[in-house]
């Protein structure tokens, strides 16, 4: 939400913008008003919900419920590595490159497929810095895997 000072609001939310033709607005308005719902932004979020509530959209499975649910976490590098260890055809090529190098970093596991989030959390800019550099081709160390980098949730320890 956005005050009329053009500030966001105290609440948690992120502030996103999106574009309605002015008949989806009108629409969106008329159901906020059917619903008795306070604004745009309740119904907007109403919808999502019950979007990401069905089974139809891959979010929700039977054994492991709703996956952002499972996933989520404040810190970004442990979601990340709860992603991959969870859903790893779902990483774009960076995140897959991300990932590799990760895999690569020996004291970012405690075992195979058990990481040490803490270690992870400290060196995560650092990661990602040699992320960047591998997936352009600036990084000094060799890495053929990334020659013929293929999406993997195999972790590098496992043979």
């Amino acid at each position: 939400m956005v005050s009329k000072a053009g500030r966001p609001s105290s609440g948690k939310g992120k502030l996103i913008t999106i574009r309605l033709t002015p008949k989806m607005r009108y629409s969106v308005e008329l159901l906020a008003r059917v619903q008795r719902r306070n604004s745009i932004t309740a119904v907007i979020e109403f919808a999502i919900d019950k979007l990401l509530q069905d089974q139809a959209t891959g979010l929700v499975d039977a054994d492991k419920g709703f996956l952002p649910d499972l996933l989520w976490d404040e810190n970004e590098s442990t979601r990340f590595v709860k992603l991959c260890l969870n859903r790893p055809e779902l990483l774009t090529y960076d995140e897959g490159v991300l990932w590799r190098v990760l895999q690569l970093e020996k004291d970012c596991w405690l075992d195979v497929r058990v990481p040490n989030y803490s270690v992870i959390s400290a060196k995560w800019d650092a990661i990602n810095e040699k992320a960047s550099k591998a997936a352009t081709g600036d990084l000094k160390e060799p890495f053929s895997w990334l020659l013929g980098f293929v999406s993997s949730s195999a972790h590098p320890f496992s043979s």
